[in-house]
């Protein structure tokens, strides 16, 4: 009986594997992420949660940029007052998650500006330097409570309405779309990036130009892409406005009593 040829492995496929990659820092790559995943969690949750209530579109966008105006102009105290309790019946009666939302953002741009804006107080004695942040907090959060009780849709087609023109409205509606589709392909990036990292990266910034310079070009494709869709849809740019069959609700009545009020304090306490 031959005997069997005996085959030699080589040394170093019979070596015990005992490699341990190093551990490297990957906190920015974390932090990114997890800034990313806050941000789209963002704009799901505002996508899902902005149907149409609370009245007409038009009415509430109408009302909406009234109030900031006056808000702005106003030099009176009572009239932010009545402001400020207008806004606190509004949050009342708003979603609990809905709330946090709109007051962790309202109270962050309060801050901020009031730093800002806290040097006037300690070196000029300025007592009333809290107006401009005040004014602030209520602007920031009537323009969320639109955001969150408007779908987009809505929001576009009360634009329309006003003869809004049809490049602002496609420029505003393209990037509102494109930050939550490029925020998904950074996202998806940084994650491959993070699985495909073993040992320590000497060569971050390389790493992450080279990330940047794919998700340029996906832009690019992303941008062909929706070109393409436009011819094949036969989109020529403007944005048509469509009657919306609907009945006045009594949420657009209490907001034109509110606003009409508004606009009589207003006027009784310009020159206070």
């Amino acid at each position: 009986m031959e005997e069997k040829e005996r085959v030699c492995l080589p040394p170093w496929l019979l070596a015990k594997e005992d490699y341990q990659p190093q551990v490297d820092n990957d906190r920015f790559l974390r932090k990114s992420i997890k800034s990313i995943l806050h941000v789209l969690e963002r704009f799901r949750y505002v996508d899902a949660s902005a149907v149409s209530r609370n009245g007409h579109s038009i009415q509430k966008l109408i009302t909406t940029f009234i109030f900031v105006l006056l808000v702005a102009l106003t030099q009176s105290l009572q009239f932010l007052y009545m402001a400020l309790a207008w806004i606190m019946v509004e949050l009342a009666l708003a979603p609990s998650r809905q709330l946090s939302v709109i007051l962790k953002v309202s109270f962050l741009a309060m801050i901020i500006n009031a730093l800002v804006f806290l040097p006037s107080f300690i070196w000029l004695g300025n007592k009333l330097f809290w107006v401009v942040p005040f004014k602030l907090f209520l602007t920031v959060s009537s323009m969320q409570l639109f955001a969150f009780n408007t779908s987009w849709n809505d929001t576009i087609r009360s634009l329309r309405f006003f003869k809004v023109p049809h490049i602002f409205i496609f420029i505003l509606h393209i990037t509102m779309k494109y930050i939550f589709v490029l925020g998904q392909r950074s996202l998806s990036l940084l994650q491959a990036m993070q699985l495909r990292s073993v040992g320590r990266n000497h060569k971050k910034g390389t790493s992450m130009g080279a990330l940047m310079g794919t998700l340029f070009l996906r832009s690019q494709e992303e941008a062909k892409a929706l070109y393409d869709a436009m011819l094949c849809r036969g989109f020529t740019g403007e944005y048509v406005f469509v009657k919306k069959k609907g009945s006045i609700q009594m949420a657009d009545l209490l907001a034109i009593v509110v606003t009409l009020v508004l606009l009589y304090t207003y006027w009784q306490t310009r020159g206070l």
